[in-house]
């Protein structure tokens, strides 16, 4: 099982901070392997502390994303980052699917849930929400669905499978 957790440190001497993400291996023994996330500035860092972190259920993926929309997904075996992406919204949400090819993720303004594919980051699938925007995202342990959950308690299962024919 590989462990992963994120913190920001200043590692800067303009004042800007650096988003890490560290992970242990198995028992926590020696020191995390740490990889830069992104850069932010003390206001980023003090308004949106937080990333998203994401494992695929297979834990051989895992993506981060930083406040700023910067995406980057590791193989967690060779610790090589395989793709990065930047994103135009803040996110709110992401879940990796089990094999670690697509990323779900809900915007923090937008009630849209997009399916991105992980290697050339166009969007294979995206379904519209009118109960809420910024919900939370899972998949089912065999990507076929993926389950988000509003504000509201509202929980919606969406099929990744079913692709919508175009009228004639």
């Amino acid at each position: 099982m590989t462990v992963v957790s994120r913190h920001s440190s200043n590692t800067a001497k303009d004042g800007r901070f650096q988003l890490l993400v560290q992970i242990w291996r198995e028992n926590f023994r020696g020191s995390p392997t740490e990889f830069p996330l992104d850069d932010l500035t003390e206001t980023e860092e003090t308004q949106r502390r937080l990333s998203k972190l994401t494992l695929s259920s297979d834990g051989r993926r895992f993506a981060a994303i930083s406040p700023s929309g910067q995406v980057r997904i590791w193989d967690t075996t060779t610790l090589i980052e395989t793709s990065s992406h930047k994103l135009e919204s803040i996110v709110k949400s992401a879940a990796l699917s089990p094999d670690g090819s697509q990323l779900a993720i809900s915007f923090e303004d937008d009630p849209t849930l997009s399916l991105f594919d992980t290697t050339s980051w166009e969007v294979r699938r995206s379904w519209s929400s009118r109960d809420s925007r910024g919900f939370l995202v899972a998949f089912s342990p065999d990507g076929h669905w993926i389950a988000t959950a509003t504000k509201l308690g509202v929980i919606r299962l969406w099929d990744t499978t079913f692709v919508p024919t175009k009228a004639p």
